[in-house]
């Protein structure tokens, strides 16, 4: 397009002003249709379509609709002003499934699954993704479960093991992800972040976002992305160490058990924090963590409000999370169907016996050598 442009208009002008003016000026949209929209968006647009609708009733939609996306829109106008922030997105990927396979009966078969969490450093609106500012946390459904423990244990060893140079130069930490309230913005976390800073980065003010709901497209999603036109390529997968090839590509893994450890930041934080709350976390757009006090706020402007979560008699310097084992969280219907699929697969010897290893306990060796002889 910009080579028809120069031919057609004998206008010097260069490629990234060309894709600059075209991307944030014009922002046309190619692709397929979108999925996981937002709900109020689409309720709003239907109920503006509405031939029934009075005049003043129609204003009114238009309104609320032009308010919904002023909103949405402040949320990125924030994300992509960096400054002098270290600021981070995460999220966690759609689960992967093993074994991967273009037959008919995978389909309809149980499969593990495969974890991906993602962290990703953002530098500002336009500045492209290095593979050194990606890092994906991964494990597996027999490894542990995929709950705010294993979230909080990915995030703290980002922030120690990763970015504590960085965060040591720094001032001020940004947190941005959606608003899933079992997955990152339950107070497991919180006190995570509480405990990393008065133990590590006494300096800090951490600032927390939550986008409006619909409207959280984030960096993270854009590597999601990428990761997934990639695995598209790939009709049969059946190793872990399969995807861990394909993601090495897009970022740095870090695996678990090997890398990185759960802990108990569930027990711990029910331990430190009081039950009885003065505020909803579920509310709030913005957290603001600055020494032992909790501030938010309800709205991406305005002034923050204090609250206090931390129990009488309790300092976070204390917080100590114990170290969690590993739990196998495969039922054993799932692992009859896993080993059933292996055997209409026909994978070789050595693929079998990886899968006999991981999910054998109690019967399941039995198991395996039943559907064999079927």
């Amino acid at each position: 397009m910009h080579r028809l442009f120069s031919e057609q208009n004998h206008l010097q002008v260069t490629y990234s002003l060309y894709w600059s003016i075209f991307v944030y000026d014009f922002n046309l949209a190619f692709g397929h249709p979108a999925k996981d929209v937002c709900s109020v968006c689409v309720k709003s647009r239907m109920a503006m379509n509405d031939l029934g609708l009075k005049e003043e009733e129609k204003r009114e939609k238009i309104l609320q609709y032009s308010l919904h996306r002023r909103r949405a829109r402040q949320f990125y106008n924030i994300l992509n002003d960096v400054g002098d922030s270290f600021t981070v997105c995460f999220d966690i990927m759609e689960n992967l499934v093993l074994p991967k396979s273009a037959i008919v009966q995978t389909y309809y078969s149980r499969q593990l699954y495969y974890y991906v969490f993602g962290v990703v450093r953002h530098h500002g609106r336009g500045e492209s993704q290095s593979r050194h500012d990606i890092h994906l946390y991964t494990w597996l459904e027999y490894e542990n479960a995929k709950d705010s423990n294993m979230i909080a244990s990915a995030l703290q060893h980002y922030f120690t093991a990763v970015a504590a140079d960085n965060l040591h130069l720094c001032q001020c930490l940004r947190l941005f992800s959606d608003s899933c309230y079992g997955q990152n913005e339950n107070i497991n976390v919180l006190s995570m972040l509480f405990g990393l800073r008065s133990q590590l980065f006494p300096h800090l003010t951490i600032n927390y976002f939550f986008p409006v709901r619909g409207h959280r497209f984030l960096p993270a999603d854009r590597v999601f992305g990428r990761i997934k036109q990639d695995i598209r390529k790939h009709t049969t997968i059946l190793l872990p160490d399969e995807y861990a090839s394909i993601l090495h590509r897009h970022g740095n893994i870090h695996q678990y058990g090997r890398d990185w450890q759960c802990y108990d930041f569930k027990k711990e934080a029910a331990a430190f924090t009081t039950q009885q709350r003065s505020f909803k976390i579920s509310d709030a757009r913005v957290i603001q963590i600055c020494g032992e006090r909790l501030d938010v706020k309800s709205s991406f402007a305005g002034d923050f409000i204090q609250h206090s979560v931390l129990k009488r008699g309790k300092r976070w310097p204390e917080f100590a999370p114990a170290p969690l084992p590993d739990a196998n969280c495969v039922k054993l219907a799932k692992k009859r169907a896993v080993l059933k699929l292996l055997c209409e697969l026909g994978v070789p010897a050595t693929v079998q016996e990886f899968y006999n290893d991981v999910l054998s306990s109690a019967g399941d060796r039995d198991i395996a050598q039943n559907l064999e002889d079927e």
